[in-house]
């Protein structure tokens, strides 16, 4: 399956010279044999519009005359063509972000509206049940720039059996790499993902460096290109691995309350911090739970404490410890036991033990006071709708308490924190706290690995903050999906 990937100058405002360059480097793609072409985000009218009216004059109806001009290009040479747009809707009165999506005989086969759409000009989109399409080669998927974002919008597609993602986007390079929240999309949903930014300068962004790529469904870039100028990019799908991504579908986990839980306590909203203390044992020595006694001499108990035990450091028989450690601190201590198991010490509710394979099953929540916190498995944090549904039920952080952890499994972990959430990660040899990200940043990594205790703090009024998550009914989407 070849796939062309437009990476396009676009110019603000500038609708007919747009669509003029874009039909010639559409047709020059098709005539190089492309079964599949790409355009970027708002191909024919740049991004930033400060109002629907302003926007207006360069939208397009759909159908319309630009994409009577695709489809005829589609037509001619066999090809699907996926052309992004700002989308008019004079019946409604209003603007999308949209891509649409023309098959080899020239009809629209698909449709998607942007649902982190530009609240300055753009509508919303409210559906994904006209986003995906199929072909001789693979079933595809249709997002646009940040509805990547978010783990939840390509987990719904990828439920849907998009073998294929497909993401128009203007992404100018800047503190977040976008590379790394792609490639945890393309893993933790094992498909092939192919961004297709633009270049050039917009009338706010600079675009010039920006990055297209296609990611492989291992999460490793099989094409990664830049160009100041319009360039036309191809990439070879091997169709032997999209019949593998068939095969190992990974169904949706459910969210309602039962996979989740219900945190049974209102936080208190007055208190905006919490202390996350970590034991690193990296060295033969390790830390000794006496080692720990004496630290929590040193603390002070005028808040809430978390504290994190990888193996290695407590047994069943050390709970009665750790009890004394927790009501003397005002502590939560959540140890790993060797015999895969896991004890949650509260100073204020008691003891629970819990195996891992209930923990991989349903979350262990647990009240901090101030803070909600859940302790999941490896495994669920690899499922984006875990942490997503968590978030939107009011979590401030996910714990993750493992033996060991790749690097692979870091980045994973450090993307879910874009749905609000921090994220702590404790391994004998590693501690690692992710921050959610402020406004366009990248997450803030704090990480340990040297042999003691460290103790971090998580601003809670971050995590507290979900305005995004209504945005994306999460519970109206995977019915929609999982009605199909």
């Amino acid at each position: 399956m070849k796939v062309a990937i437009c990476h396009l100058k676009v110019e603000h405002g500038q609708k007919q010279r747009n669509l003029e360059r874009l039909i010639t480097y559409l047709h020059s793609a098709a005539e190089e044999g492309a079964d599949l072409i790409v355009t970027p985000e708002l191909s024919l009218s740049g991004y930033s519009y400060p109002s629907t009216d302003a926007i207006r004059k360069v939208a397009e109806t759909v159908p319309g005359k630009a994409t009577a001009r695709v489809a005829a290009i589609a037509r001619c040479f066999g090809c699907f063509i996926c052309v992004a747009m700002a989308e008019r809707d004079d019946n409604r009165g209003r603007v999308y972000n949209s891509v649409v999506a023309i098959d080899r005989q020239g009809d629209i086969v698909a449709r998607h509206r942007k649902f982190t759409a530009e609240r300055a000009w753009a509508s919303a989109g409210t559906t994904l049940a006209n986003s995906i399409f199929d072909t001789p080669w693979a079933r595809i998927g249709l997002l646009i720039c940040s509805d990547s974002y978010y783990g939840i919008l390509p987990r719904a597609m990828a439920a849907q059996g998009a073998e294929l993602l497909l993401v128009p986007a203007n992404w100018p390079p800047g503190n977040l790499d976008p590379r790394e929240v792609w490639s945890a999309r393309a893993r933790e949903n094992h498909m092939f993902i192919a961004i297709n930014n633009r270049t050039g300068k917009d009338l706010k962004m600079d675009c010039a460096t920006a990055v297209s790529e296609v990611i492989a469904p291992d999460g490793n870039a099989i094409m990664e290109e830049t160009s100041e100028d319009s360039r036309v990019f191809f990439c070879d799908l091997p169709t032997r691995n999209i019949q593998k991504i068939r095969s190992n579908h990974r169904p949706l986990q459910r969210l309602n309350k039962n996979a989740i839980g219900e945190f049974q306590q209102t936080p208190d909203l007055k208190q905006t911090s919490l202390s996350i203390s970590f034991a690193v044992c990296k060295d033969q020595a390790g830390v000794a739970l006496e080692e720990i006694a004496r630290w929590t001499l040193s603390q002070s108990a005028s808040s809430r404490h978390l504290l994190l035990l990888p193996t290695g450091i407590a047994d069943v028989n050390a709970v009665e410890t750790l009890r004394a450690t927790a009501r003397r601190l005002d502590a939560v201590i959540c140890a790993a036991l060797p015999d895969k198991r896991v004890a949650v010490v509260d100073s204020k509710t008691g003891t629970k033990i819990a195996k891992r394979e209930q923990i991989a099953k349903t979350p262990v929540l647990i009240n901090c006071n101030a803070a909600r916190v859940a302790l999941i498995s490896l495994e669920q944090i690899g499922y984006p709708e875990i942490p997503y549904a968590l978030s939107a039920a009011g979590c401030d952080m996910i714990l993750l308490l493992e033996e060991r952890i790749s690097e692979a499994q870091l980045n994973t972990a450090a993307v879910r924190s874009v749905e609000r959430l921090a994220v702590a990660v404790s391994t004998a040899r590693l501690a690692v706290l992710f921050h959610p990200p402020e406004g366009h940043n990248r997450w803030r990594e704090q990480r340990c690995e040297k042999s003691g205790i460290v103790t971090w703090s998580v601003n809670l009024d971050h995590t507290r903050d979900k305005t995004y998550l209504p945005r994306v009914d999460y519970t109206r989407l995977f019915e929609e999906v999982q009605s199909e």
